[in-house]
């Protein structure tokens, strides 16, 4: 899921499409979180953290 999320992020070309990719993705891991999806919503935020080099 980690490196799903991170190459949808990469994959965008403008920086607005990544806010807005962003912002959805949040969405999502909050949404897991509140139906206690913790390990899916722990999942998206790794992904969100994962280095690019």
């Amino acid at each position: 899921v980690g490196s799903f999320i991170q190459q949808l992020i990469v994959s965008q070309t403008s920086f607005q499409q990544r806010k807005s990719l962003v912002a959805s993705i949040l969405r999502c891991a909050i949404t897991c979180w509140y139906i206690g999806n913790f390990n899916t919503a722990m999942q998206i935020l790794a992904g969100l953290k994962l280095n690019t080099y």
